[in-house]
């Protein structure tokens, strides 16, 4: 199961976990909500009553909201294939094209190489508008995606890509039916269709959303605060303006306890209560690498 957007740094993989490692109490604050995914994790879980989810970036707190309220759904969304050029143009703009078309959700580099752009812009259009072009028609002769609902008529192209394959083609053809292995912009389509579907359940009424900076929540009786705060020496768009001893400082200033996700903190104050080895998601690398995601607490109690 998929929790909150594709967005880099998501605790999508861990969510499960933290979650059990976190306290009970009235609330659960995400107050470095990014992805949305602990929120989305904690909501569904059920250990607390509501779940808060912040972040300071508007564009971000605005997809989110977007996607709970069903922007994205189906039959409401139909989406245009983004280019190269209209990525550059809209990304700093529109949260939707930001992490929706970005290369590993990293908000900055578009998701797909010039040499895969032309196929992926094809089978977009073909399994969302049923246009069928030249390219389609050379890779897939006559055959036709089955239903009407994106989700599954994308797994029917997946399918059909391959029997193409095992069937033996040219060089060429396998070269191209290889930029086919995923179409990232509708998997990640999906996952705010995914959000969205909280809407229709009891759990809508459980998700707070804000935007705002960390040092501006104020504490509630029943808070169990998470902070998956920007890591130590990672240098990145997110890190920009974030200073991690300045944080340390607020946490421990704190009359209740202060969890906080990170691979090392360097600060005595940080008690560490839980961590776990993963294999990094590193696209186009041909080496296994693997980091410790540690979850720490400031004022233990």
């Amino acid at each position: 199961m998929s929790f909150g957007l594709n967005y880099m740094g998501s605790k999508n993989r861990i969510a499960p976990e933290l979650i059990r490692k976190l306290p009970v109490g009235k609330r659960l604050v995400d107050l470095f909500g990014g992805g949305f995914a602990v929120a989305h994790c904690a909501a569904l879980a059920g250990k607390w009553r509501t779940v808060l989810y912040n972040d300071v970036n508007p564009l971000v707190v605005q997809l989110v909201k977007d996607a709970l309220a069903g922007k994205y759904d189906e039959g409401v969304f139909k989406p245009e294939f983004i280019s190269r050029e209209r990525f550059f143009a809209e990304k700093d703009t529109c949260g939707y094209v930001k992490w929706g078309w970005s290369f590993g959700g990293n908000g900055e580099k578009y998701c797909y190489s010039v040499e895969s752009e032309p196929t992926k812009h094809s089978v977009h259009n073909w399994v969302v508008f049923n246009q069928k072009d030249k390219l389609v028609t050379e890779l897939f002769g006559d055959a036709e995606l089955p239903g009407c609902e994106i989700q599954q008529r994308y797994y029917a192209l997946l399918r059909l890509r391959r029997e193409r394959l095992s069937n033996g083609v040219s060089r060429e053809h396998a070269e191209m039916l290889a930029h086919i292995r995923e179409v990232e912009n509708l998997e990640r389509l999906f996952r705010l269709r995914y959000i969205g579907s909280i809407r229709h359940t009891p759990l809508a009424s459980k998700i707070e959303v804000t935007c705002a900076d960390y040092c501006h929540y104020v504490h509630k009786t029943g808070d169990v605060v998470y902070c998956d705060i920007p890591y130590e020496g990672t240098d990145s768009e997110y890190c920009k303006g974030f200073c991690n001893q300045t944080f340390y400082e607020w946490a421990l200033s704190r009359n209740y306890p202060v969890y906080v996700s990170s691979y090392a903190i360097d600060h005595p104050a940080a008690k560490e209560v839980w961590s776990t080895r993963l294999r990094v998601l590193s696209q186009g690398s041909a080496f296994k690498r693997y980091s410790t995601e540690r979850l720490y607490v400031f004022n233990s109690p």
